[in-house]
């Protein structure tokens, strides 16, 4: 670079030479020529460094508004999935269990009325396990209330208001209606049971009708209601992380900044013609600036996209499997219940437990099923191969097959008839079903809640996690945007003020 200061000559060229004497110059052209000439004339280096200043200026300002326009999108999207349709499914995922323990829970009113030994020599263990069962509805109402106590957070998660309905079948889901029913099928349903317990405690058989009806209702109107809830929660959050990692804005992105980075380059070509040097080093660094910029832009949204996609996958789905596996295994519970006092007349009851445990993945003896062609395994099997073995709760599956042997002793005792002098088989069986070995259930739903709880809380602090790359980055692209620019403008001014006359 040179080091001379001095100001240099305006460059303005001569456009035209003189006409020849005698002739007259063409008038067509004349005035044309003049413009360009007086144009020429007044765009001297020292204007034309400012018009390239302000060019300068306004693409990197343009690429700094559309950077930073891209990262607060990305967020916003993020802050939606996590907070709105994150916590939407988290939350419906939540009221589905809730309704499917109360179900199961109030299945087992139905021995309320069953003295487990007839002699009264039962055993303090089973006595106790009797006595808890019999204040059974205090689970229901608990989760009844914490049913109801979800549907108001979904409320508040989800305040868009509902078109009215349309008639038919084919009306499109809404989550205000979805919970407007929820909302008036809850009482309804609490009042089956509570008329069943009253009916139970006078020894009324009508009192078994009510819980069938009851649980039915849960059935086949509360469970898919929030299914659907689930469903409506999952396309949203689908769409979140379409959004927060669909690749046109940063498409976008990369083009401005290449393109100002090579305005920049073009521009220090043209200023070494003109100026006769050849580097000017406020401008190298301006264009440096881009390329961090560039640079750190691919990591920040490659970080965030990887760790949006570790969330879903180890997180989300799981945790959606894990919740499905819990519904699962709680409606088995119901139909194990409903089947036992049935007394030969529930085949519905059976075969809804037999496809419940198959859909979890396993046979009737606890056995994980083998893998089917075009069949899947079940979502518990297929949720615990995605688990690390430390995540896994200890005899989660221990558990789960002392429970389901049980279920198999019942079943071959109700097959028998019951000896003469000795205990009848259903009141044995019936004590199998409640009694001790009846812990096995619910040491596998705790495990099991408990495991669901930590994968929504893997899958919440997943999202979170996905944030923290665009929150620190966005401060730093706007210092370094803004870095660029003074370098560019400051590397025109110093010319600037050489050529000024």
């Amino acid at each position: 670079m040179s080091s001379s200061t001095e100001k240099r000559p305006t460059f303005v060229p001569s456009f035209a030479s003189p006409a020849p004497s005698g002739t007259s110059p063409d008038r067509g052209t004349a005035p044309s020529a003049g413009f360009v000439a007086a144009a020429r004339a007044w765009a001297d280096t020292p204007r034309r460094l400012v018009c390239a200043a302000a060019a300068v200026t306004l693409i990197l300002v343009a690429s700094t508004l559309l950077l930073l326009f891209l990262i607060a999108s990305r967020i916003d999207a993020m802050r939606n999935a996590r907070d709105q349709a994150g916590a939407f499914v988290v939350g419906a995922q939540q009221v589905r269990a809730a309704l499917s323990k109360a179900d199961a829970a109030a299945a087992s009113l139905v021995f309320e009325h069953v003295e487990l030994d007839k002699g009264g020599r039962q055993e303090a263990a089973a006595r106790q396990t009797y006595a808890d069962e019999a204040r059974t509805q205090d689970d229901v109402d608990d989760n009844l209330a914490a049913a109801v106590e979800g549907v108001l957070r979904l409320r508040q998660l989800n305040p868009t208001a509902c078109p009215p309905r349309a008639a038919g079948p084919t009306a499109p889901a809404c989550a205000g209606n979805l919970l407007d029913d929820l909302g008036r099928q809850t009482p309804v349903y609490a009042g089956m049971v509570e008329r069943a317990r009253a009916n139970n405690r006078v020894g009324n058989a009508v009192g078994e009708a009510y819980l069938r009806r009851a649980s039915e209702l849960m059935r086949t109107e509360m469970i898919p209601v929030t299914d659907r809830l689930v469903a409506l929660g999952a396309g949203e959050l689908d769409r979140a992380f379409r959004q927060a990692t669909r690749g046109l804005g940063e498409l976008g992105v990369t083009v401005v900044l290449c393109l100002s980075g090579l305005i920049l380059v073009v521009l220090q070509v043209a200023l070494a013609r003109f100026t006769h040097r050849v580097f000017n080093l406020w401008l190298i660094t301006g264009s440096l600036l881009l390329v961090v910029v560039a640079v750190w832009t691919a990591w920040a949204f490659s970080a965030q996209q990887s760790r949006l996609v570790r969330a879903r996958d180890s997180g989300y789905d799981v945790m959606t499997m894990l919740a499905q596996s819990r519904v699962l295994a709680l409606q088995a519970r119901a139909d194990e219940n409903l089947a036992l006092v049935s007394l030969g007349n529930g085949r519905a009851y059976d075969e809804g437990f037999d496809q419940a445990v198959n859909a979890l993945g396993y046979d009737s003896a606890g056995n994980p099923r083998s893998p089917r062609p075009g069949k899947s395994r079940g979502s518990l099997t297929t949720s615990l191969d995605r688990l690390a073995p430390g995540d896994v709760p200890p005899a989660l599956t221990d558990d789960l097959r002392t429970w389901l042997n049980t279920r198999s002793k019942v079943v071959e005792l109700l097959r028998k008839p019951s000896e003469p002098g000795g205990q009848d088989s259903f009141t044995e069986a019936t004590r199998l079903t409640v009694g001790p070995e009846a812990d096995a259930f619910d040491r596998f739903d705790g495990k099991l809640a408990e495991l669901l709880e930590k994968r929504q809380s893997h899958f919440e602090s997943g999202m979170s996690a996905s944030l923290s790359p665009l929150n620190r980055f966005k401060w730093f692209a706007f210092c370094i945007m803004l870095l660029s620019t003074t370098f560019s403008l400051a590397g025109l001014w110093r010319l600037y003020r050489e050529y000024q006359p």
